[in-house]
């Protein structure tokens, strides 16, 4: 079979994670982010395009056509209940990836559980939302040359499980809920990780996880920053309203979270933490609406606001609810725009 250029085929088998019985009619829905050009105001845009497929009797199902090199978000839905949504990346080099999932009704979400599919930020107690089970998952983290890292934070999202890495790297978390979950490991001064777990009830997985370093802040020297980002000088200079944030100022902040800049201005709330924190109008009309994030020019449906670490933000403007910005965007809500470093 051959592929056009740019797209593959991912594929996989389903499992019962309570019974390693394959699961037969499990729908597989899909969906993914397509940059794009707009021919009229030539600016990016950002699109969301999905898929779905069903599987067999044997259990295995496969989606042809997929981007590659594009992260996918994949979600099992079986009898009225949604599984945690899982990321995936189909390789250019081949065009092909396989995996393998595993369903457990006894701790998926009922499919009419808003929270399923719901940003954390709109919910209205996201403990009260979050999964458990008799699972368990531990392991090291490491860094650089190998070593053990301390202090990253440990999570599975959806959950309750929320530990730091002790002096030594390991993490041990419990009561997590069975099946294809996916675990988060966060520090400052590294790149996050986000990987799928197999988790089973009762029983004890290890998995040890490797953070890259990214750039040391203290090696960087900003010159000429003004020019390097000409949009948001151009907004700076022209506009009557937004907190504007420019390299001076974000190179003053001493947090990784950006959530932790945000979450200083009067208007805007945090709601919920690490990856699962959003950004929220707190005061008038359109209280508890989310604030979208536009990222180098192109909106991102679902962002966290810490889905970009605070050292990696070059520039940012933050529109509050009712405020005037550029027309080609809906301020409703207000608007976090955001240039990653260069």
């Amino acid at each position: 079979m051959t592929l056009p250029p740019q797209t593959g085929v991912i594929f996989g088998l389903v499992v019962d994670a309570d019974s390693e019985n394959r699961l037969a009619d499990v729908v597989l829905a899909m969906s993914w982010q397509e940059r794009d050009v707009d021919r009229v105001t030539l600016r990016p845009v950002n699109r969301e395009r999905t898929a779905s497929a069903t599987t067999d009797a044997g259990g295995w199902y496969r989606l042809c056509g997929v981007p590659t090199d594009t992260w996918l978000s994949l979600q099992l839905q079986h009898m009225g209940r949604t599984g945690p949504v899982i990321r995936a990346l189909v390789g250019d080099t081949l065009g092909i990836a396989v995996r393998h999932l595993s369903f457990s009704a006894s701790t998926a979400r009922p499919a009419s559980d808003s929270a399923a599919s719901a940003p954390a930020s709109v919910t209205d107690s996201v403990a009260a939302l979050a999964l458990s089970g008799t699972a368990m998952l531990s392991g090291i983290v490491r860094g650089t040359g190998d070593l053990p890292l301390a202090s990253a934070d440990v999570s599975v999202r959806g959950t309750r499980g929320a530990v730091k890495a002790d002096t030594l790297g390991r993490y041990s978390l419990s009561g997590l809920p069975a099946g294809t979950q996916m675990l988060e490991v966060r520090r400052i001064g590294y790149a996050a990780v986000e990987l799928p777990v197999e988790l089973r009830s009762g029983v004890m997985l290890s998995r040890d996880v490797r953070l890259q370093r990214i750039v040391n802040l203290d090696s960087i020297r900003v010159v000429a920053s003004r020019y390097r980002y000409r949009e948001f000088n151009e907004l700076r200079q022209r506009s009557m309203f937004g907190h504007f944030y420019g390299p001076e100022e974000m190179a003053a902040e001493r947090t990784g979270d950006l959530s932790d800049v945000v979450g200083r201005l009067p208007g805007v709330a945090v709601v919920g933490s690490g990856s699962r924190a959003r950004a929220v109008v707190n005061r008038g009309p359109n209280k508890g609406c989310v604030i979208p994030i536009i990222l180098d020019g192109i909106p991102g449906g679902g962002f966290s606001i810490n889905d970009v670490p605070a050292p990696a933000v070059g520039a940012m403007v933050v529109y509050q609810a009712g405020e005037i910005g550029p027309a080609e965007v809906d301020w409703t809500c207000g608007a976090i725009m955001i240039w990653s470093r260069r």
